[in-house]
């Protein structure tokens, strides 16, 4: 279970020992879609909504507005 104040290892493949980063949980909350704003896109790497929704339901195959999801923030640790 995902803890705030936790280290984790973070990793491209989920069971392999190998990783590229250490990070520090440091807020745990669940949030709306339909609330995501733009500096929430820009923090999942995307400049537009439209190109989150679009990666979203290739994925998860749509785009549920009203689907309430956990947020994880972190800081990487050096």
């Amino acid at each position: 279970m995902v803890k705030v104040g936790g280290i984790y290892k973070a990793k491209l493949k989920m069971l392999s020992k190998d990783y590229f980063a250490k990070i520090k949980v440091t807020k745990l909350f669940k949030q709306p879609l339909a609330e995501m704003t733009q500096q929430d896109f820009e923090k999942e790497g995307y400049p537009k909504p439209n190109d989150i929704i679009f990666i979203w339901s290739k994925i998860n195959g749509g785009w549920d507005r009203n689907m309430i999801v956990d947020v994880i923030e972190f800081e990487v640790l050096k």
